[in-house]
């Protein structure tokens, strides 16, 4: 089998070439045209990550310091007596201060 080689005119091929040019044009615009689309997405979904992160701060700011109140508190009640610990003292002083008069 014989394989046969078409020629083309200067012009056909400026044509196809023009026709090919124009094709290829238009799928980079498009692909431009999306990139520019995900492009701004990324930066409206980038803003709403910031937001997260500065809500997530203060978040872990705030029980931070409940932590330190919760151990200030916890200290505070190991310095107190217990009301069983109160009722037995006072007993005791009502007992001497009734030998002492």
């Amino acid at each position: 089998m014989k394989k046969v080689t078409k020629t083309y005119s200067g012009d056909e091929m400026k044509r196809y070439l023009g026709a090919l040019n124009e094709q290829h044009g238009d799928n980079l615009q498009a692909i431009r045209e999306m990139f520019e689309v995900n492009t701004k997405r990324f930066e409206s979904i980038d803003k709403r990550f910031d937001k997260i992160e500065e809500t997530l701060d203060s978040h872990t700011n705030m029980v931070g310091q409940l932590m330190v109140d919760m151990t200030e508190v916890k200290n505070g009640f190991k310095a107190k007596v217990s009301q069983d610990d109160f009722a037995k003292l006072e007993k005791r002083v009502v007992r001497l201060e009734t030998k002492v008069r």
